[in-house]
């Protein structure tokens, strides 16, 4: 399994996920981060079955994490079909968003986005914790309850 923080640290909400991968790390669970580069995904996760992506998205609620299909738009959707017709789309990819509304380059992440990092790291180790393979997204759901 592998789990990647995807987002800009020096924009604020936008640091979200990079800020989840480096909370699992401190929590002893491994997480590798993303720095906006997408079309590096498909090489970080080349290899693995199970993949989750965390990333702040705009489309929900302030600070409020649930599973979420796209968080870069085209760009994300994209990349999400070159790795399907090329053959290199994992057999499971959770992506996972983080409610997000600055991306002021520069400004320091909200109050909200923190407590949803926090909140959604100590969840993704729990899962991380008590996974014996199959679903990863089954997992997450039955460690934390209904769907995030």
């Amino acid at each position: 399994m592998l789990i990647i923080g995807l987002g800009n640290p020096n924009r604020a909400d936008d640091a979200a996920g990079v800020l989840v991968a480096r909370r699992l790390r401190a929590l002893g669970v491994p997480a590798v981060e993303n720095c906006g580069d997408v079309l590096e995904l498909l090489d970080q996760w080349e290899g693995h079955d199970h993949v989750v992506v965390v990333d702040a998205a705009v489309d929900s609620p302030g600070g409020e994490a649930r599973p979420a299909t796209s968080t870069h738009g085209f760009e994300f959707g994209g990349l999400l079909e070159l790795a399907r017709v090329t053959g290199r789309f994992p057999a499971e990819l959770l992506v996972l968003g983080i409610a997000a509304a600055n991306f002021t380059p520069g400004d320091p992440p909200s109050r909200e986005v923190l407590d949803a990092v926090e909140s959604l790291s100590d969840r993704l180790a729990r899962s991380v914790a008590s996974y014996s393979g199959g679903s990863f997204a089954a997992c997450f759901d039955s460690v934390n309850g209904a769907a995030v």
